[in-house]
């Protein structure tokens, strides 16, 4: 799963998934883009990234940039010493504490990722990516009920993030809440439609409420936007189980 950040000024930052199964050939992504408020009906101002930059000592922000560069590189051990000399000279300096998170989870240090991420969102409350990264951590390590809590708060911080209702989704179909889950893979099905994930979740919710002619609605759908889909054959053996079940199928 690949997210494509998009921020235009003036416009609400948009975070859009991609399927792996559809990089290596030309595509288009089509993102669903909403104006931000003017000054008028209470919004804040479009911040420029190097106005933002230049709130910290150029040697932290030299850092930052040093820690971007080794982090794109798959450097994580010089990345994670570039962002925390960026830190211990900005220690409010909110995108190097959620780069670094990004570091030490890259290097496998989930419980340093998970206090830089809590240290990024007290440091911008506003921010979908901490939440949304702290809330796939607690799934990994199958605290659940945890990663409920911060789903809410991702999909509360971005309303439009696909990614944070996607989560939310798993999160609350680990902690038995079908009803809860199925709405917020339905808006994440919304929010991104060609998102093959999204299906699978919600035939796997519909699944355990027994809803098995919903079930097999997404299964199909899946199969059909997806014919090179990771999950296809897992999907396709479902799908036949259901009808050699007796489940039949929509016309």
């Amino acid at each position: 799963m690949y997210t494509v950040r998009v921020t235009i000024n003036g416009f609400e930052a948009v975070s859009q998934l991609v399927s792996d199964a559809e990089l290596g050939r030309e595509m288009l992504i089509n993102v669903n883009a909403m104006r931000q408020p003017s000054k008028s009906s209470g919004g804040g101002n479009v911040v420029n990234v190097s106005e933002f930059l230049d709130r910290y000592p150029k040697k932290a922000v030299s850092y930052f940039e040093k820690g971007s560069e080794f982090l794109n590189k798959k450097k994580t051990d010089e990345a994670v010493q570039s962002f925390r000399n960026a830190v211990e000279l900005a220690p409010t300096f909110y995108e190097a504490h959620y780069q670094l998170g990004l570091a030490y989870k890259e290097a496998g240090r989930n419980d340093d990722a998970e206090q830089e991420f809590l240290k990024a969102s007290q440091l911008n409350s506003t921010a979908v990516d901490p939440l949304l990264n702290l809330a796939r951590l607690y799934l990994e390590q199958n605290h659940a009920d945890v990663a409920v809590t911060f789903g809410e708060k991702a999909v509360k911080a971005d309303s439009h993030s696909a990614p944070a209702f996607f989560t939310l989704g798993i999160a609350l179909y680990r902690t038995d809440e079908y009803d809860r889950a199925e709405k917020a893979l339905k808006r994440a099905l919304d929010l991104a439609p060609k998102f093959g994930a999204t299906r699978l979740m919600l035939a796997n919710v519909y699944l355990k409420l027994a809803r098995y002619d919903s079930t097999l609605d997404q299964l199909n759908s899946y199969i059909a936007e997806n014919p090179k889909g990771q999950q296809l054959q897992d999907a396709i053996t479902m799908r036949d189980q259901l009808l050699q079940a007796g489940v039949p199928a929509r016309p």
